[in-house]
């Protein structure tokens, strides 16, 4: 259960379980392989590994497979068509599955519930007991301190047409069985790039954005994955089953990832001498940060405006108005620096929001990049690190 009815979800990979590579031949369930990231990482199976895939698609003519893939898909992929709901389709294949990667969604509506909490129950429910499970959750659930707040709350209420409400109650849903936590990696990913795009979107990722992230320096901006790299995160996750897991057993200092992915460990909460693995949670991201000239920039106009003010009000009384200037300006010179950095962060995630294909974006607190996960620190190529870079992947 949730241990006092809530689980306080730590993010990151903390590097201290097996690191090993599983190199067998697997058979791979896949939900949601339509979708965004979904077709990225069939796309990844296929031209990357041997593995055998079943896929649960209601509409296969969406999969658009390229060419160079066709030969390995007649061989090594199987269509089942279906809806979540046709349990009796998926039963037998999910229970023969080595592993699962789940990442079926409904952005809000009717079957809201029916695909975001219960389908992914009635998933689980059929897998085979050691199957390594992948589920993609939401960034919406993220919380502004770190990490994910869900309680048994969540796991427990009414069927909800909104997509963060069933987002959170799928997790809920996971989290209160003990038995999955050793093979369950939760992914968070941002807002996703490299998808279906308007002329609108199209527009806005290729020539506002870029020049926008150049101009404040936010480049490479944190509010945002390509679909390709996310994909290949999850696959290389899928292929290490135990890296960066952690010991519940044990209080973790920093839930960390870089280059290095090591974080300290210093208190035991048990005697246990068996590693209590728990779930990975880690969010899917790219890293950033304002440039010094941009906060600089904006220090100084805050500066002169709390100077500006400060004098405008002085009292008559030299001392006080000394005083007063000081106060306003050293004000404006603090707020200036936050506005520098919030405002042109907030801009950049609002028009990310609305060049993507759904709209349900509420920006994802700062804090939790510290824990992100890329493709750059895991150490794997990256498809595309910068807006810039998926422009010029676009255009070629």
């Amino acid at each position: 259960g949730g241990g006092g009815g809530a689980w306080d979800v730590k993010m990151g990979l903390y590097m201290d379980g097996d690191e090993g590579v599983d190199r067998r031949k697997k058979t791979i369930f896949i939900t949601g392989a339509t979708g965004a990231i979904g077709r990225s990482v069939l796309a990844h199976l296929l031209q990357s590994t041997e593995h055998n895939i079943v896929c649960l698609v209601r509409q296969p003519s969406r999969l658009r497979l390229p060419f160079s893939l066709r030969a390995a898909a007649r061989s090594r992929l199987r269509l089942i068509v279906g809806s979540l709901q046709d349990v009796h389709l998926y039963a037998q294949v999910a229970k023969e599955a080595d592993s699962a990667m789940l990442l079926h969604c409904s952005w809000g509506g009717a079957d809201c519930h029916a695909v975001n909490v219960q389908g992914t129950v009635d998933v689980i429910d059929h897998l085979n007991p050691s199957a390594d499970i992948i589920y993609f959750s939401s960034a919406s659930l993220l919380h502004p301190e770190g990490g994910v707040k869900v309680s048994e709350k969540d796991a427990a209420a009414r069927p909800s047409r909104s997509y963060t409400k069933s987002k959170a109650s799928a997790l809920a849903a996971l989290l209160d069985r003990p038995e999955l936590q050793k093979r369950l990696s939760v992914l968070y990913p941002v807002v996703v790039l490299g998808t279906r795009r308007t002329p609108l979107a199209a527009s806005i990722q290729e020539s506002l954005l870029p020049s926008l992230l150049s101009l404040t320096g936010l480049a490479p901006a944190v509010h945002f994955i390509h679909a390709r790299d996310a994909a290949s995160v999850a696959c290389f996750l899928l292929e290490r089953p135990k890296l960066g897991r952690r010991d519940s057993s044990v209080e973790h200092q920093k839930a960390v990832s870089g280059v290095d992915g090591v974080t300290k460990v210093f208190t035991p909460l048990s005697k246990s001498r068996q590693p209590e693995w728990a779930a990975r949670h880690l969010v899917l991201a790219q890293s950033a940060a304002t440039t010094a000239w941009v906060r600089g920039l904006g220090g100084t106009f805050g500066a002169l405006l709390g100077l500006a003010l400060g004098v405008a009000g002085a009292p008559a009384d030299v001392t006080l108005a000394g005083l007063s200037a000081m106060v306003w300006c050293s004000t404006g010179i603090g707020g200036g620096i936050v506005a520098a950095q919030t405002l042109p962060s907030a801009l950049v995630s609002s028009l990310l929001a609305l060049s993507c294909d759904h709209q349900r974006w509420a920006g994802v607190p700062g804090g939790v990049f510290e824990s992100s996960v890329h493709p750059g620190a895991i150490g794997v190529k990256a498809y595309a690190q910068t807006l810039g870079a998926v422009s010029a992947r676009h255009a070629a």
